[in-house]
């Protein structure tokens, strides 16, 4: 009986998750990154006359 099957697709399996751990992030950064420029091109900086925040 030849496990080489079982072998090769527990290799393919753990490169997949090891790809999806390292990648899973920097998709994330990128989400977060875009959402936030959106958001402050919608609402604007908030800058007084002054370059103050009105806070």
């Amino acid at each position: 009986m030849n496990h080489a099957p079982f072998i090769w697709s527990a290799y393919a399996v753990a490169v997949i998750v090891y790809a999806w751990t390292a990648l899973a992030p920097v998709w994330r950064a990128r989400r977060f990154r875009a959402a936030w420029q959106a958001r402050e091109k919608v609402m604007g900086r908030s800058r007084g006359p002054t370059g103050t925040s009105e806070n």
